[in-house]
């Protein structure tokens, strides 16, 4: 068995923290590993490091690989999507890849996103044997999760009847209204989707030739000529563009925890609460508050009587929300950008897990931000077209590349970068690393 794992989706559904250059797989909620991480270690629970293809786009290609070393897979492949086309397409283009490399059509592969949380270990294991014993009787399936209340942010499937393991599928349901989504968890057919496939190549290349005859077309010119025409490929789901239109489906149930981390509702509900049903971490105090997510980043949080509410601190801006509004905050994100230049996304677009920044000041044609990088992590890479950089170490050692030229920053000391240069920042020392950074010129906040 091979396991595609798609890592190459953008998002702003947890904004503040996830941003277009920094999507929820990168992000760390429990202090250990990313969510991309934590899937990488379920699928190294089934299959070696060598049989793991990991589909991104370039620009998120280091964090990836740092991710994969973390995690001891830097044995798996690397498929970098040329422009973002959706998971019908990324899936094809693993599939490809494999097909390339000599992988034979009856090989079961398994499609799992790289944003979501399963367990237990146990759980996984056993509907992954499931599936594949669907798989190699030629039926493509999908993995459900029985609803544990109405949910209006997952699509849910509707089964039929038993077929060995699992069920069959009789239809999908996109994202349903609230009334909907309570008769849906009410009913034993409807399960939720999970976003995760198993089958074999040959079942999803004959999916491909008979639903989405483009996209087959592409795929069947060879590994080499789709990535040159990749951005070709139709902008759809799997689910939609092959799942929602076979007859040849199957469902294998997941009964462990899953959530696909969607929304900030759904980080509170993962995350363990005190005693007043709070979650709350970082620099907060918190009186007379019940049912609230409060997440401090570097300045103190100071929270006083709130009900079922949203207070996390991004750094460079704040988003305060009821939770019940959480499946919103991906408007208001984009809100935020029509507005142009209202939160930093370039300052630190090259950020892997273990990287943090906090805003100290800001004003026209100038902004000054504090970072602290964990041992290890780094900024990868990045310029500024419009803008120069001064980044001085306040404490710890920094490996400084700019341009060509590399050099070594300790505690006291620091480096220009001009308008135009690369720059990358790697934290080598043992401890944390913590500097601030000053931009100045056109296109900084307001100039």
């Amino acid at each position: 068995m091979k396991v595609v794992i798609l890592a190459g989706g953008g998002g702003t559904r947890l904004f503040p923290l996830s941003r277009s250059w920094l999507p929820k797989q990168f992000l760390e909620f429990d202090g250990k590993r990313s969510l991309l991480g934590l899937t990488l270690e379920r699928a190294m629970g089934i299959v070696r490091p060598s049989d793991l293809v990991v589909v991104t786009n370039p620009k998120h290609r280091d964090r990836v690989m740092l991710e994969l070393e973390s995690v001891g897979a830097l044995g798996a492949h690397l498929v970098l999507e040329p422009v973002g086309r959706n998971t019908a397409s990324a899936v094809a283009l693993g599939a490809s890849y494999l097909l390339n490399l000599g992988v034979p059509r009856g090989e079961v592969i398994l499609v799992a996103p790289s944003d979501h949380i399963m367990g237990p270990a146990g759980e996984f294991v056993g509907a992954v044997d499931k599936a594949c014993e669907l798989a190699l009787r030629g039926r493509w399936v999908v993995f459900g999760v029985r609803p544990a209340g109405p949910e209006t942010g997952y699509g849910y499937i509707e089964v039929g009847g038993p077929v060995g393991p699992g069920f069959l599928v009789r239809s999908f349901r996109e994202k349903p209204d609230v009334e909907s989504a309570r008769a849906y968890a009410e009913d034993p057919r409807y399960y939720w989707n999970s976003g995760m496939y198993c089958l074999t190549l040959g079942c999803l290349m004959d999916q491909l030739e008979r639903h989405m005859e483009d996209l087959y077309r592409l795929v069947s010119r060879g590994y080499d000529e789709f990535i040159s025409a990749f951005a070709d490929s139709p902008s759809v789901s799997i689910d939609r563009g092959l799942a929602e239109k076979s007859s040849d489906g199957a469902m294998v149930p997941f009964n462990g925890d899953w959530s696909d981390i969607g929304s900030w509702d759904a980080i509170y509900k993962w995350l363990q609460k005190d005693g007043d049903g709070n979650v709350i971490s970082g620099d907060c105090v918190a009186l007379n508050c019940e049912g609230s997510l409060i997440m401090g980043q570097g300045r103190l949080i100071a929270a006083l009587g709130l009900r079922d509410m949203l207070v996390v601190d991004g750094g460079d801006a704040i988003l305060v929300a009821p939770r019940n509004e959480s499946q919103r905050v991906g408007l208001l994100a984009e809100k935020l950008a029509s507005l142009g230049g209202r939160e930093l996304p370039e300052l630190l677009a090259g950020c892997v897990n273990g990287v943090s920044c906090r805003s100290l000041i800001r004003g026209v044609g100038y902004d000054v931000t504090e970072v602290q990088v964990k041992p290890g992590g780094a900024i990868d890479p990045h310029h500024h077209a419009k803008s120069s950089e001064s980044w001085g170490v306040i404490e710890g050692k920094a490996r400084v590349t700019i341009g060509n030229r590399e050099m070594t920053v300790l505690a006291g000391d620091g480096v220009w970068v001009p308008v135009g240069e690369s720059c990358r920042i790697e934290n080598v020392g043992d401890g944390p690393l913590r500097l601030v950074v000053v931009r100045i010129g056109h296109k900084v906040f307001g100039g």
